[in-house]
């Protein structure tokens, strides 16, 4: 399951720069339980203390999370 969250988060972080559109990491989440449970994931997957960790990936979860929690709840 990681490795696929991974390889899935990082192949829309690559469409993110280049296209510049929104709602990649959390494309099809409909409730905020799902967002939520996506947001952590990718979180540990993508936290700079982790070896894989990446900053710039990171803040895009973020700011995108921040973003569709607004308009989900």
């Amino acid at each position: 399951y990681r490795d696929e969250v991974y390889r899935e988060a990082r192949r829309k972080f690559a469409m993110v720069q280049n296209a510049g559109s929104a709602n990649l990491f959390f494309k099809g989440v409909d409730s905020s339980t799902t967002l939520k449970k996506r947001y952590k994931a990718l979180l540990k997957i993508y936290h700079p203390d982790n070896a894989g960790g990446d900053k710039e990936v990171l803040q895009a979860i973020s700011a995108e999370y921040e973003t569709l929690s607004r308009s989900i709840d």
